[in-house]
């Protein structure tokens, strides 16, 4: 009982300090100003993201990015650094929300958290791979060597442990898009 009450104090430590991390991103973005002169952090991201290599926008095509993650702010973090290079980010909080977005819209490549209420990130991504081959990006807390080889051995092209960087985030998807879009222009969606 007391080793059940520290592994959730834990997991609710490290909770709370995530979501204080998201939650400062967030105000640092809908501050906007800083101390430069007014330069705003989206075109610091832009310029970063840019150094990186190749701009999403640099394919010449839409970039459709389904998001499936439970916790809100998250997801909006995402969703900024995603739009910041071009794309177009559909948000989905549950397992049959994403399922309902796979079936009607046209994606580029999805970011799907293991962990969800209603299904797991493993059950879409099998989903994803009965029809469409567009890169697959696994998101989430279980960061051991089992969920990882699980996750890549159902058919995701790449795993991300929870915290993570957002930019290391967005050149991983610059790098799965760029696979996808120029190594293989005959696979089909």
């Amino acid at each position: 009982l007391m080793a059940g009450g520290c592994a959730l104090t834990g997991t609710w430590r490290y909770k709370t300090e995530r979501r204080e991390r998201i939650q400062a991103d967030i105000r640092a973005v809908n501050g906007r100003e800083n101390s430069d002169g007014g330069t705003n952090m989206h075109t610091k991201t832009m310029e970063i993201s840019a150094g990186a290599g190749m701009n999403m926008k640099q394919l010449n095509t839409p970039c459709n990015i389904l998001v499936v993650d439970d916790e809100k702010e998250l997801a909006d973090v995402i969703e900024f650094y995603l739009m910041g290079d071009g794309c177009t980010v559909y948000k989905c909080y549950t397992g049959q929300e994403a399922l309902e977005c796979i079936s009607h819209t046209d994606l580029d490549l999805a970011i799907l958290d293991v962990m969800l209420p209603d299904a797991d990130g493993f059950q879409i991504c099998k989903k994803i791979r009965e029809k469409s081959y567009y890169p697959i990006i696994m998101l989430t807390a279980k960061g051991t060597d089992v969920d990882k080889i699980m996750g890549l051995s159902i058919g995701a092209d790449d795993y991300i442990t929870k915290p993570f960087n957002p930019l290391e985030m967005v050149a991983r998807v610059k790098t799965q898009l760029r696979r996808y879009r120029l190594y293989n222009n005959s696979a089909p969606k």
